[in-house]
Parts: structure tokens; C-alpha cells; sequence
């Protein structure tokens, strides 16, 4: 099998130029629209990708909005290769525009560059490069583009309602070499009437899989001085509390770290950091809710408190995230995001924390339980996908699980995670504020794409 894979860089200027465009379409989802089952954001990003893709004359569909394709090739047997457009919010802390796509430094910044609206450019151009070549593949490729796998991946359960599954594929929205082991994940949700009369409301975090950054809290205006006190002894290099005066009581915030669900040990979780601040001081009158969350989560990620940790050889330990909380004088609620491993059951766990819940008079309920992701070793994907990774690197290609959840799930063990990163994803601040993409590292990426689809198709 022979190395094309430097063909890829005579398209780096254009490659880049359509990421930065990509890039500055807000892709948030939101409330469904008319053939736009995801709000306008998603719906644009993912016109974007299919339309740059006809420009090439390749071909294309549109899956009622849910997701689309870009086809190459002829045959019976499918390739596939899945990214996403639709991200997740951009969330505070950024020292530039986060839709702006600025270029600086060998970096382009914005949020989506390198989840995944950055692999998703790559992939297309990765086609047109194959059809420029007139190398002719021994099955279909399709690049698959999904408008939400930030939420829940529902585009791809519809896609996959109305479309041909691959035989073989790989979903570049991680990092090198080789995942063939992603956690299952849990989204659960907690809720009670609201009960802490002092506490008049609180809010933190814009999704599940997100450490929170900051949380805000409004309290009856004569606990402040108890609060100051507080603030000042609970204070420390992670968490930073303020306390003021506001218009309706005494405004209180905490800010963290943020950093993506499936590794909470690399941030600071602003909404638990608040809950032990309200906890100390009013302990059990701060409510059920907080008491909860004080009591069975607290400032750790390992699920003990819980109850639910948990860990296994392939995979590692059990992780748990505080991703959205808010009150207000009606109702209380929360979602947590946990990874579980690849040999433990979600419905299990799920059902002990609903146990745990019910002791503080919380009720939970399932939002979401994507099963983990297993592809054996000695599969004919992985083999093919470490012998391109080394012919364009040099370099041996090594296995590794993930708490990270991809398309790669969706496959029945067809498909694994595969790029993009060339480093760990923490160094490109995904999920977090100032994501960018490292324009050397990506190129690199789009090497190592290009041969792996040649080698798997064609």
C-alpha cells in the first residue's frame, strides 16, 4: 500500500480558509425549526459542509436536518467516516471572539476547531483529494456530518433510521492513535420543590458535559456578613467566591475551571464549589437539593460518595460531573454526566443513584445512556487503522480508552475514534474557553486521515 497521504497539504490554504468559516457560524443547538430540527445554527453549519463538498462535485444529501453525507465511489460495501458541526456552548472565560476564527501564532481559535467542525473540513477535503487523484475505491466512502452529538447524538439514531450503516468506519473527534474503548455515558437528572426559603435562586452550567465555569446564587440580604466570613476560610487556588450586594438579596458567585465531563479532575467545578459554600453555612436549612449534592457529590468526581464508583482493567475508573444546576422559588434541579466502564451496566448505576436521591427526598430520573463502546484488538479495522497511522507518522500506533463519547458508539462495534488530536485534547481547551487548533498538528491530522481512508476504501 503506498503513502499518499502529504497529497493532502496543496490544500492546506483551503482547508483553513473553509475551518474559519465554519468556525464562525454558531452552531449552540436550539429550539427546532421547520426542516431545522436543531434551530438555525446547526442547520447552517451543516448546509456549510455539504454545499462546500457539491462545490467539489462530489456527491451529497441532506437528511431532513438531522445529519447529512458526502459520497466517493461506487461499490456495495460503505466506509464511513462521522464528524459533527454542532457545538457546545461557548461558555465564559475567552480572551477572544469564541465564533470569530482568529488566526494567531499557528493557531486558529473558536469553538468547534478541533470539536469537531476542524476533522469535519479535513474529511471533506480528503474526498476531493482521492477524486483529484482519479483513485478509484473499492467501496463507497461517506463522510457523515451530524447537527448534534453534543446532545444526546439523536442525529445520528435518525440518520442511521434512514441510512445504510458502514461496514467499516472511524469518527476523528478525539485523539491519536487508536480509541477502541469509550465509557458508556449517563446523563441523570435530580429535582424537588424548592424548600430553602434563604436560598432565592441559583444558577450554573449550560450543559451536562461541561464542567461548569461559574455559579451564581441570590440569598436573603442579612446572611451576607455570614457568607463573607465563609468565602474567605473556603477559599482557596481552585475556587474564587465574591459576595455583594444585589437588587433583590445578596449575590453570590463562585468561579472555577471549566473543562469537558470526561475528565472533571482537569477543572474546577464552579456549581459544587457554591453548594459547599451554601451548605457550610445554613447546613441543613440550605434544602434538599443542596444538602443532596453537598452530601453525595461534593467537591469529588469519582462517584464514592455516591455510591457508584466503580472501576475495571480495560478502561479505568467511574468519573461524575455536576453539569447543571439551578433553583428558583418553585422548583430545584440538577444533571449530572457520568462515565462508566466499559464492563459495568448504566442501568445499574443509575438505579443507585436514584436510591441515594430518595433518601434526601430528591427524585432522579434517566435522561440519557449511551452504552460504552469495546472493539477488540485483533479486529481488521484497527489493523488497517494502525498500519496507515504508522506509514504516515513513523511511529507505532497504541490503543487507549476514553470517558470521551463519539459517533464511534453508534456503530455496533464497527467503528472507532480516531484522531484528531496529535495531543491531548485538554491542550486544545475543548469544551473549555479559548479552544483552538494547531494549524501543524492538524495538517498532520489531515495526512493521517487521507491514508487511513485510502487504505480502508480504496
Amino acid at each position: 500500500m503506498k503513502n499518499i497521504s502529504s497529497e493532502i497539504r496543496s490544500y492546506k490554504d483551503e482547508i483553513l480558509e473553509d475551518v474559519v468559516r465554519v468556525v464562525r457560524i454558531p452552531s449552540v443547538r436550539e429550539a427546532a425549526l421547520d426542516g431545522m430540527p436543531f434551530g438555525k445554527g446547526p442547520a447552517k453549519a451543516l448546509g456549510y459542509c455539504l454545499n462546500l463538498a457539491k462545490s467539489m462535485g462530489l456527491k451529497v444529501k441532506n437528511v431532513d436536518g438531522y445529519a447529512g453525507h458526502i459520497e466517493y465511489g461506487e461499490g456495495e460495501g460503505l466506509i464511513g467516516i462521522l464528524a459533527h458541526c454542532d457545538v457546545v456552548p461557548a461558555g465564559e472565560g475567552w480572551t477572544r471572539p469564541p465564533f470569530g476564527g482568529e488566526v494567531e501564532n499557528d493557531r486558529i481559535y473558536g469553538r468547534g476547531t478541533m470539536d469537531d467542525k476542524g476533522p469535519a473540513i479535513a474529511a471533506i477535503y480528503c474526498l476531493k483529494a482521492l477524486s483529484d487523484l482519479k483513485i478509484v475505491p473499492k467501496r463507497r466512502i461517506r463522510v457523515i456530518i451530524g447537527a448534534s452529538e453534543e446532545c444526546g447524538m439523536e442525529d445520528m439514531e435518525y440518520y442511521f433510521a434512514h441510512e445504510e450503516m458502514p461496514d467499516l468506519a472511524f469518527s476523528p473527534d478525539s485523539e491519536y492513535p487508536i480509541c477502541n474503548r469509550e465509557k458508556g455515558i449517563l446523563h441523570i437528572g435530580f429535582e424537588c420543590a424548592h424548600d430553602a426559603k434563604q436560598i432565592l435562586d441559583f444558577m450554573s452550567g449550560n450543559a451536562a458535559n461541561i464542567v461548569p465555569v461559574t455559579a451564581e446564587a441570590t440569598i436573603n440580604k442579612q446572611d451576607g456578613k455570614a457568607f463573607e466570613d465563609a468565602a474567605a476560610a473556603l477559599e482557596n487556588d481552585k475556587w474564587k467566591y465574591t459576595v455583594m450586594d444585589g437588587k433583590n438579596g445578596a449575590a453570590l458567585r463562585c468561579y472555577g475551571k471549566s473543562a469537558h465531563a470526561s475528565v472533571p479532575e482537569d477543572g474546577a467545578n464552579a456549581a459544587a464549589g457554591l453548594v459547599k459554600l451554601l451548605a457550610h453555612v445554613y447546613k441543613k436549612d440550605a434544602g434538599a437539593l443542596i444538602t443532596f449534592i453537598s452530601e453525595a457529590i461534593g467537591l469529588d468526581y469519582d462517584g464514592e460518595k455516591m455510591g457508584v464508583a466503580c472501576k475495571d482493567e480495560p478502561s479505568g475508573s467511574l468519573t461524575l460531573n455536576l453539569g447543571v444546576m439551578n433553583m428558583d422559588k418553585n422548583q430545584d434541579t440538577a444533571i449530572i454526566d457520568i462515565r462508566y466502564p466499559v464492563t459495568f451496566d448504566g442501568k445499574s448505576i443509575y438505579e443507585k443513584a436514584a436510591k441515594k436521591a430518595a433518601l434526601y427526598g430528591v427524585s432522579a430520573n434517566l435522561i440519557s445512556d449511551s452504552a460504552p463502546l469495546y472493539v477488540k484488538e485483533d479486529s481488521d479495522l484497527i489493523a488497517k487503522l494502525k498500519h496507515a497511522y504508522e506509514i504516515a507518522t513513523g511511529e507505532e500506533a497504541n490503543l487507549y480508552s476514553t470517558g470521551g463519547g463519539t459517533y464511534a458508539r453508534v456503530l455496533k462495534n464497527r467503528g472507532v475514534a480516531f484522531g484528531a488530536g496529535t495531543k491531548p485534547l485538554a491542550y486544545y481547551n475543548i469544551h473549555g474557553a479559548d479552544e483552538f487548533l494547531e494549524i501543524d498538528d492538524f495538517m498532520k491530522h489531515c495526512e493521517i486521515c487521507l491514508q487511513a481512508i485510502y487504505e480502508i476504501g480504496c
